[in-house]
């Protein structure tokens, strides 16, 4: 029946479409640049941070313009008022102290420059859930590739599906959200030399939309669900110096930022996910309806765009077995953090012990 109704849907539109003659061009007030949001809460982490920037003209390539100059301070319930200083152009960090902690809520207030006033809806951190174990199956997923040309194609990439073992001990699905980086740790020679080997590491950040949980039932008490936290691909790519050339790629390690959501956060990053995820079918959710939880106190009337999220985290490093990764020769286990490695590395002729890390 849907089907059917699908088809009607889209023999009247094709009609209407045909029918009309002069094209229709939107009336849109490019003067009224809105301010943007992007405010971060952490419990388990010292350093908070606050990006303010404006939307610019839909016309435009996107380009991220900053709001410098700012009042920038959280205040928590416990009637503490933390202050943001601008460390770059756009972006604040607590200039204090600030132990976010379970329980609390903390609240976002902004003065811009030309005296509006902005503020968020209280946010109460949730206690987190921590996943201490990853489960992996070989898969082959199609990503659309672009050829120097610029023509698109559909390629099968070969590689390991990575599944997280989320548990729960009530009815309701866990409210959490996922980010993931890669960390690949590999032995480069330089051919010049006679010859010198060097020990890198390379954390990359792996997926570009929201990650949440959206189980479509509800849970039985102690049970759990396996979700998809990423895809590592049986490939690999790494930065190379110039003058050093590949000698072995040794192990990749998963390192995996656990956020425990409240109720309004996890609504906000669950419908974000889904119109990222949107076909472009009939159906799909309006970007109009994805609502923050900023507003201005000064000029009710005004939009604000973004959210100000306060939430714990659990950061933990995961270990695939020594390369190469082949369907009948993978698994993954949990190994001391690394979280703390800058984002490239190398040493030279020795490897340094986290390479050997273990739990």
């Amino acid at each position: 029946m849907r089907n059917r109704i699908i088809i009607i849907l889209s023999a009247t539109l094709s009609v209407c479409v045909s029918a009309c003659v002069e094209p229709f061009v939107p009336e849109v007030d490019s003067g009224n640049a809105m301010l943007v949001v992007e405010g971060q809460i952490l419990c388990g982490s010292n350093n908070h941070q606050v990006k303010l920037s404006t939307s610019t003209d839909y016309t435009q390539d996107y380009q991220r313009i900053p709001v410098s100059a700012a009042e920038v301070y959280v205040s928590d319930n416990q009637n503490n008022l933390y202050e943001f200083q601008e460390i770059r152009p756009g972006i604040y960090q607590n200039k204090v102290q600030l132990n976010a902690q379970v329980g609390i809520s903390y609240a976002l207030t902004i003065i811009t420059p030309d005296g509006e006033e902005y503020r968020s809806d209280p946010q109460r951190i949730m206690p987190p859930i921590e996943v201490d174990e990853l489960d992996v199956k070989w898969d082959v997923k199609e990503f659309l590739e672009t050829s120097y040309e610029g023509e698109q194609t559909l390629t099968q990439v070969e590689g390991v599906t990575v599944m997280a073992d989320i548990q729960s001990e009530t009815e309701k699905a866990p409210m959490m959200r996922f980010e993931t980086e890669l960390l690949t740790l590999y032995c480069l020679m330089d051919y010049l030399a006679d010859p010198t080997y060097y020990f890198c590491h390379e954390m990359v950040t792996t997926g570009d939309k929201p990650n949440v949980p959206i189980p479509g039932f509800n849970m039985d008490g102690s049970s759990s669900i396996y979700h998809s936290i990423g895809f590592v691909t049986r490939g690999v790519k790494v930065l190379i110096p110039d003058s050093l050339r590949m000698n072995h790629v040794y192990k990749r390690m998963l390192i995996l930022n656990q956020y425990t959501l409240n109720e309004r956060s996890y609504e906000y990053y669950k419908q974000l996910k889904q119109q990222l995820d949107a076909e472009g079918s009939l159906f799909d959710p309006m970007p109009s309806q994805l609502k923050g939880n900023m507003h201005c106190v000064t000029t009710p009337t005004k939009r604000v765009m973004g959210f100000f999220e306060a939430s714990s985290v659990v950061t933990k490093t995961f270990a695939f077995n020594p390369e190469p990764l082949r369907p009948n020769n993978i698994f993954i286990e949990l190994v001391s953090d690394l979280s703390y490695l800058p984002r490239f590395d190398m040493y030279r002729e020795s490897p340094p012990e986290y390479w050997f890390t273990q739990k």
